[in-house]
């Protein structure tokens, strides 16, 4: 008589590639995140240095000027470049992320014991 083996069993497995390791199960979408928060990440932190101009200094330009050689994203209705500002910004926004994001994960824990205590019942009433 014979007996039914599934498919898992007859193919052996394989051990993974250095790739997926280094990968660690990200997928193209995962690697694709990474990379979007690796430029700013990176325009946070060098943006300001290449981007010697102050933002005092800049304005009095064309109000809502096009993009130029000059403005590479165009002028705001300041006549201020923007894309120092847009650069100016992410230090602040990726500063903010990262403090809720420590923050968000200080309290995971914290709620899960609350949680716990409280399904055991010794919570006060």
């Amino acid at each position: 008589m014979n007996t039914p083996t599934s498919l898992a069993a007859t193919v052996p497995a394989s051990a993974p590639t250095a790739r997926q390791r280094m990968l660690g199960g990200f997928g193209w979408s995962g690697l694709l995140g990474i990379a979007v928060l690796a430029f700013w990440v990176l325009a946070a932190l060098f943006g300001p240095a290449l981007l010697a101009r102050g933002l005092a200094s800049a304005g009095g330009s064309e109000v809502f000027g096009p993009m130029s050689a000059a403005h590479w994203l165009g002028t705001d209705y300041l006549g201020r470049d923007m894309l120092i500002r847009v650069i100016d910004g992410t230090r602040y926004t990726v500063g903010v992320a990262l403090v809720a994001t420590v923050l968000a994960s200080g309290s995971a824990p914290r709620s899960r014991c609350w949680r716990r205590r409280a399904a055991a019942g010794s919570m006060p009433a």
